[in-house]
């Protein structure tokens, strides 16, 4: 099954920049990028369990193994960089983060189930569907940073009328091609409208609550710390 959110990521973006409502003492900058660094932080979660599974299932070897440690390696650098550019204390970022994965991580398991529910309709199960379930996952993750960094870089013009790279450190360019197509090998190319239409609807359910304003309020107090 080759799915590809690039649509979904639009219908996100348009929803995100017609709703996104910052809470008093919270920058539309600080907004966005702490959804992003929120959606990074479960990359490297959600790659970790990847590689056990991969393990679990003899495919952590040869060129499969060399591909996976190309991705490995770009998260490894993004955490070791992360804290230097932000700026902030190790405590105060690791509670915003815990208060995140607290709000947000029944919806991801939620979304998680979506596709794997999907795979199972076309008898794809086991090992298979649970690494594909998890590749689609965290390519959504990867694309989700991206376009939070469009985001930033069109509000950066519209108001400065300059380019903006502040937030491109965000981007995980390999890992988001790498999971890509990972899933595409066990998957295959099941390009049915039914696949997209459920995907979506299960894709749009989270970023929905992602962005939700009062999900955030329930940590603005951190975000209050964070200027």
């Amino acid at each position: 099954m080759n799915i590809n959110y690039c649509g979904y990521i639009q219908v996100m973006a348009d929803y995100k920049k017609k709703y996104i409502n910052p809470l008093p003492g919270i920058t539309k900058e600080h907004a966005l990028l702490y959804s992003g660094l929120f959606i990074n932080d479960q990359v490297y979660n959600h790659l970790l369990v990847l590689k056990e599974e991969l393990k679990a299932a003899g495919l952590f070897r040869f060129s499969a193994k060399r591909e996976f440690q190309k991705a490995e390696h770009e998260v490894a650098k993004y955490n070791m960089t992360v804290m230097d550019i932000i700026n902030v204390s190790p405590g105060i970022f690791a509670s915003v983060l815990q208060d995140m994965e607290d709000c947000f991580m029944q919806d991801i398991d939620i979304l998680k189930y979506s596709i794997s529910q999907i795979m199972f309709d076309h008898d794809i199960d086991g090992v298979d569907n649970r690494i594909a379930s998890l590749a689609i996952l965290i390519n959504i993750f990867c694309q989700s940073s991206r376009v939070l960094v469009k985001f930033y870089r069109e509000d950066a013009y519209e108001i400065f009328g300059i380019y903006s790279n502040k937030m491109d450190y965000l981007l995980l360019p390999v890992t988001e091609r790498y999971t890509a197509e990972l899933a595409a090998s066990i998957s295959g190319n099941s390009d049915i409208s039914d696949n997209f239409q459920r995907a979506t609807e299960a894709f749009n359910v989270f970023v929905t609550k992602l962005v939700d304003p009062e999900r955030f309020g329930k940590i603005a107090e951190k975000y209050n710390q964070i200027a």
